[in-house]
């Protein structure tokens, strides 16, 4: 069953499948105190961070509130400069594969991201073989909720089951698993993308 229906188009979630992510290098930057870098660590469970990654605050009230909550002073440049810190390169591999891959099928992402991120991220050349670049701040919903992926199918113009999602995360695997999708984890390996490529008949 689960490759009688042909892949056409792929969604690529971006943190950790296509780009590393290192939280530990905005922290260098912004000289939060010490007793407050495991609530750092804890960013994807904030309900401000999740406003911001919906589109629903800017990123003026993000810093903002992202000085309140740690008693830091960051200018807006300090804090671009640091929030974008966390992109740490592409994963080994994964270019090539995009490229290859992208001739023959229509690639997108599917990303929990905010439009400061979006904005450092959307010009690197690892993106020019994507057909257009999906993310939460602009859908107003994030990843596990159901509904950024029924935007996502919907914009997509195919059905659900002609879908391959690649995320590195389960929880947000098994919504789409959920909806119909194929989806499959995958977490700062070239080698597991291409096996996921071969696996479904793509490469």
């Amino acid at each position: 069953m689960h490759h009688k229906t042909p892949v056409k188009a792929i969604l690529l979630d971006i943190g950790n499948v296509l780009l590393k992510i290192n939280w530990d290098k905005p922290l260098t930057h912004a000289n939060i105190p010490v007793e407050k870098i495991k609530e750092f660590y804890s960013i994807g469970h904030w309900p401000i961070f999740h406003d911001y990654e919906k589109g629903h605050i800017s990123r003026e009230e993000f810093r903002t509130k992202l000085n309140s909550k740690f008693k830091i002073n960051l200018t807006q440049s300090e804090f671009e400069k640091t929030w974008c810190a966390c992109f740490d390169g592409e994963v080994d591999g994964v270019a090539s594969l995009l490229n290859d891959i992208g001739k023959k099928i229509p690639l997108y992402t599917l990303s929990n991201t905010n439009e400061l991120h979006f904005d450092f991220f959307k010009d690197f050349a690892l993106f020019r073989p994507f057909k257009d670049l999906l993310a939460s701040h602009t859908f107003h919903c994030r990843k596990p909720d159901e509904l950024i992926y029924k935007k996502a199918i919907n914009h997509l113009k195919v059905k659900a089951e002609e879908i391959l999602f690649i995320d590195d995360l389960e929880e947000n695997l098994e919504t789409a698993r959920k909806l119909g999708i194929k989806a499959e984890h995958c977490f700062q390996s070239g080698l597991r993308f291409r096996e996921i490529l071969i696996m479904h008949h793509l490469l």
